[in-house]
């Protein structure tokens, strides 16, 4: 059941950014946990955000600050436009378990903080 919610939820999510950048606003970030990863082959549930061209996950490739070999399932996607304002090589998930304690991490969140900058400076 929650692959089939999370599969109508990101066509309700691409068809949101389609909206907004048809209606002119081009610099569109989506960002959360998505409870899965977009490289999925098996039961995939992020297909119309993946498939989308206007669209791209900046955190595809990253896994989990936890264990290495999870991906990660907290993610940003941007518009194309909005991939022009990345700053490059800032995407990174910050370690909770490297600087607070057991109870300190167990009462913040199980997932690791993801961070992408982006330049908030005019593109000619």
């Amino acid at each position: 059941l929650s692959r089939t919610m999370r599969s109508g939820q990101a066509r309700v999510a691409n068809a949101w950014a389609d909206s907004v950048i048809a209606s002119g606003q081009p610099n569109v970030l989506i960002v959360g946990d998505l409870n899965d990863y977009p490289r999925r082959k098996r039961n995939p549930t992020l297909t119309p955000l993946v498939e989308n061209d206007k669209l791209e996950f900046l955190t595809a490739g990253m896994t989990s600050c936890r264990d290495r070999n999870w991906s990660l399932i907290d993610h940003v996607v941007a518009s194309k436009a909005a991939t022009q304002r990345l700053i490059e090589g800032s995407q990174r998930t910050e370690n909770l378990y490297e600087f607070l304690n057991e109870d300190e991490v167990d009462g913040v969140s199980d997932h690791c903080p993801v961070v992408v900058r982006f330049s908030t400076l005019e593109i000619p």
